[in-house]
């Protein structure tokens, strides 16, 4: 039987709770889950556009992120952003 190629209907389901509750349904196939950073407690899920290849970084609660990784550290700083300026930033 082949596998559906589809993260979404994996055990990462939850991964992509915080992109639902933040774009409209229709706009979620323009979407890449592609990983998490962790900083500290909090576990910020990131996706990339298609079109605009730019990550929107969510925490659970719907947060967006600017995270950046410098080439010493394993653990990336992040700083909250309005949400608004995420989603522009990444569908550039």
């Amino acid at each position: 039987m082949d596998e559906i190629d589809d993260s979404r209907t994996s055990s990462r389901a939850s991964s992509w709770e915080p992109l639902e509750a933040t774009v409209p349904a229709d706009e979620l196939a323009e979407w890449k889950y592609v990983g998490t950073a962790v900083r500290g407690a909090r576990v910020i899920r990131q996706y990339k556009h298609q079109q605009g290849r730019r990550c929107l970084n969510l925490d659970e609660r719907g947060q967006a992120w600017h995270v950046s990784y410098t080439p010493d550290c394993k653990v990336p700083d992040a700083d909250p952003i309005p949400l608004a300026d995420a989603l522009a930033r990444a569908r550039l």
